[in-house]
């Protein structure tokens, strides 16, 4: 049986977690259900169980993971690097 890679691993993850924040721009965090996110990724029950031990698993990654990509720390400190030099039409 041929090994599974961890970036396998990593595309199947957001593969699900991108689905689950889909549904919650959709609807409401506390309706999304497991079944929504299978129905929504296409995988199997078993599929999606063997990533993740339950829902709030899957929203603990969705959270980490736009955590991350969401960020206004480097945008902040860029406009304070030109403080001194830009016009405050500009910052």
């Amino acid at each position: 049986m041929p090994k599974v890679t961890e970036e396998y691993i990593h595309n199947k993850k957001q593969t699900i977690i991108r689905a689950a924040y889909n549904l919650c721009l959709q609807k409401t965090l506390s309706t999304v259900t497991m079944q929504d996110i299978i129905d929504a990724t296409g995988f199997s029950q078993g599929g999606i169980y063997r990533f993740y031990k339950d829902i709030d698993e899957i929203f603990q990654d969705m959270l980490r993971d736009n955590r991350q990509r969401v960020t206004i720390k480097t945008q902040v400190d860029e406009i304070f690097a030109d403080a001194d030099t830009a016009t405050p039409k500009a910052i």
